[in-house]
């Protein structure tokens, strides 16, 4: 029977706890099994499922879980431990193990007394087996580890066998530097310098190395009160900080003479802030309050495309927040970064929002994923953004109390931004004539399109080959989504493929990587070389659309595999064509009037 309790969404597959209960007593007996809860919140999420009652056989081992590898960040060549259970009547002394990677070769070995530890699998009981032979984890992907024993007198197979995925994650961890002073919360970075706010103690600071040596320490008189988080403004180079009151405090730290400068009221607690040097602004807020938007006077700023303030009712999962960073390297929008104690699943979470909608993003992590805490209570502080920490990167950085053990037990890390937001590749919806495709009659003209705004980066990089021979390719040119190569002079019956090399057309994040895609050629057609003006509306259509301005034309609709699915001559000025018989996807449309041909695509909607 697997047993799962939780008392919060989990986020991902949960992993439930195996209990095997011993109905021997009753066996040939006339019993029931009801089941109850004691103790749940909510009744009405309680459901029983996968309960499995056998009679047990003497022979009957089996491998219940995977010890190791498990996902992780930055694997390589792993051993492999996998847990082995007698769910039988007797004891066993020599068992068969075997494992597979991704359907790949098949590793057999047995686990008995040559084993170290091992002598006998009693009853009921479970051993953990480490294979000899290793593999290599080292891709980024997911792979399937299938374990299974090979017991010869095992009568009871359903429980053998084991699949289980492992993802293997990149290393998103720069670089941590410990220990930081105890005392310490607030952190930023000039790109000189990691800067430390001190909140126990009124106006005191701490100065590194970006190598994470102390510097020095030093007190302000003026600000009289401990600073929980700090922002720096690339503008003025000052940096500001906030001490879980209405108010933010304007500091010259990098200076002969540090000194508080001025302070400004806020419409909200300032428990961290952040400087968006979009707006010449600071993104403030409260441990679980709205975050505000503020001007160097504190007051709310008005912008567009934004959401001022960000509700903290939107903020599921990121409650307790103790750091605050800005971010707009990551494509396609702007970001803030949250670093907050949740405590589940961590009390070191970095959660992404997006400012145009105020809300989550999806992207997040848990910091015990990637660093290895030798602290008992690891707690998120302060938090930053800064490039060039690490040479052609952008960093996201913060300050983790209780990470170590010792009297000085904080953390500095810093994260690669762009590995914890990966720019979206380009992409490529459709093209025309479809990838594959036969007898195709559009002869002079392809098309490519992409539902993301793209230019085109390197022509020389587009190319056309009959074969392996490049043809002349006359123009290329976008027209709104749509990309269209022209080509006056296409053989019928020919086999052609069109290539983009990596690096022709450049998206809203990233450039395209290499894309080919072949069609052939049925009979050749007319040319396109029309000034008059034909309208097609709407586009996207539903169930009709209509044609202007081509009386005596016809029109003929093809699928995207060169099939004509719809032919219809043209007797009025206005016509409206039904296509309520056509599936919804897209096609494309050729209007041919006086020897002239006009190509467009037409999505159908519905």
């Amino acid at each position: 029977m697997n047993v799962y309790s939780a008392s919060a969404t989990a986020g991902d597959w949960g992993t439930p706890d195996h209990q095997y209960i011993d109905a021997t007593a009753y066996k040939n007996a006339n019993f029931k099994v009801r089941f109850h809860y004691k103790g749940a919140n909510d009744d009405y999420w309680w459901a029983i499922d996968n309960v499995k009652i056998w009679d047990p056989q003497p022979n009957d081992v089996g491998t219940p879980s995977l010890a190791a590898p498990v996902s992780g960040y930055g694997m390589g060549v792993e051993q492999i431990s996998v847990v082995v259970k007698n769910f039988g009547t007797l004891a066993q002394t020599s068992i068969p193990v075997s494992y597979q990677v991704d359907g790949g070769t098949i590793v057999n070995e047995t686990l008995n007394s040559s084993y170290t530890g091992f002598t006998s699998l009693a009853p009921g009981a479970e051993f953990t087996y480490t294979f000899t032979a290793t593999y290599d984890f080292s891709a980024y992907q997911i792979y399937n580890v299938k374990t299974w024993t090979g017991l010869a007198t095992d009568t009871d197979h359903d429980n053998d066998t084991m699949n289980t995925a492992v993802l293997n994650s990149p290393a998103l961890v720069q670089d941590t530097f410990d220990p930081i002073l105890n005392g310490t919360m607030g952190v930023e970075s000039d790109g000189n310098y990691y800067w430390v706010s001190f909140y126990t103690t009124p106006g005191k600071f701490g100065k590194y190395s970006l190598s994470g040596t102390l510097i020095d320490t030093f007190r302000i008189a003026a600000c009289t009160v401990g600073i929980r988080d700090l922002a720096w403004d690339t503008q003025t180079g000052h940096f500001f900080g906030g001490s879980g009151t209405p108010t933010i405090y304007e500091l010259a730290l990098d200076s002969v003479t540090p000194s508080l400068i001025g302070s400004v009221s806020t419409p909200t607690t300032v428990r961290y802030v952040a400087y968006d040097h979009t707006r010449d602004g600071f993104w403030v807020g409260n441990v679980n309050g709205d975050i505000y938007l503020v001007d160097r006077s504190g007051a709310q700023m008005t912008a567009t495309g934004i959401v001022n303030p960000i509700l903290n009712s939107n903020l599921t999962g990121m409650g307790n927040r103790y750091g605050l960073a800005y971010d707009d390297w990551s494509c396609p929008g702007e970001y803030l970064w949250i670093f907050c104690q949740p405590g589940t699943p961590s009390n070191v979470y970095l959660a992404q929002v997006d400012v145009s909608t105020g809300l989550p993003t999806g992207r997040n992590l848990d910091l015990v994923t990637q660093i290895a805490f030798t602290g008992a209570v690891p707690a998120a502080g302060g938090l930053f953004t800064q490039p060039d920490l690490v040479s052609g990167t952008v960093s996201l950085g913060g300050l983790i109390t209780g990470a170590v053990t010792g009297t000085d037990p904080n953390m500095i890390f810093i994260i690669d931004l762009q590995g914890l937001h990966p720019d979206q590749p380009f992409v490529i919806d459709g093209v025309f004539p479809a990838d594959g495709s036969s007898q195709v009659y559009l002869d002079h003209m392809v098309m490519m399109w992409s539902d993301e705004p793209f230019v085109i980066t390197n022509p020389s990089l587009i190319e056309i080959t009959d074969g392996t021979t490049p043809v002349v390719i006359d123009s290329v040119v976008v027209y709104g989504d749509t990309l269209k190569i022209y080509h006056q002079d296409f053989l019928g019956d020919t086999h052609y493929t069109v290539n983009f090399g990596a690096g022709a057309l450049t998206g809203l994040c990233s450039d395209n990587t290499d894309y080919s895609w072949s069609f052939t050629t049925g009979t050749v057609g007319v040319g396109e070389n029309s000034d008059q003006i034909i309208s097609l509306y709407p586009n996207p259509a539903d169930s009709y659309f209509t044609i202007e301005n081509a009386s005596g034309a016809t029109l003929k609709i093809y699928s995207i595999t060169g099939s004509c699915v719809m032919e219809r001559q043209l007797d009025e000025n206005s016509v409206t064509i039904n296509v309520t018989g056509l599936n919804k996807g897209i096609y494309v449309t050729e209007i041919t009037l006086n020897g002239n041909r006009q190509v467009r695509k037409l999505v159908i909607s519905r």
